[in-house]
């Protein structure tokens, strides 16, 4: 069973911190550090998503956590750049690639150390509407099907 409400009445203070390393710390490091430089840099990166969270967790609240930090990062690393960082991101040309709006275009290459997947708009959308529905499905999910269940029982 999914353990999304953690022991000792820490909830409140796990999500925030769960948006704070999502939105500020990673974004930060996706800016600052060399992604061009580093061989493997997106599956360091991936690691980072979840790493906080893999000592204290049961495997699906580090699944939910981890896909939320990384939506934080693909959502927010433009925005993040311009109100932080000084940069200058066009964020309607930059949001319309993040939701597939560029259909096949290529943008970046995924460098996972090994080999390299080519991302264009469209996989970028579909990546994150399957963690979107990740997320959903093992935080909702099983409390949504203990319902129905209940309800059928009483029934």
């Amino acid at each position: 069973m999914c353990r999304t409400k953690p022991q000792n009445g820490r909830t409140g203070f796990n999500i925030f911190y769960v948006f704070f390393y999502g939105f500020f710390a990673i974004n930060y490091i996706d800016h600052v550090a060399a992604p061009h430089t580093a061989q493997g840099y997106h599956a360091w990166l991936a690691f980072m998503y979840f790493a906080p969270f893999l000592l204290f967790y049961d495997w699906k609240t580090v699944v939910i956590y981890g896909l939320t930090v990384s939506l934080l990062n693909d959502l927010f690393y433009a925005p993040f750049g311009n109100i932080f960082l000084g940069k200058s991101y066009n964020l309607l040309d930059w949001y319309s690639f993040q939701l597939g709006g560029k259909g096949s275009t290529l943008w970046w290459f995924y460098d996972a150390g090994f080999f390299k997947i080519p991302v264009t708009s469209l996989t970028m959308f579909a990546s994150i509407l399957m963690r979107l529905e990740i997320i959903l499905f093992l935080a909702v999910y099983p409390h949504a099907l203990a319902k129905v269940q209940q309800s059928l029982n009483a029934v």
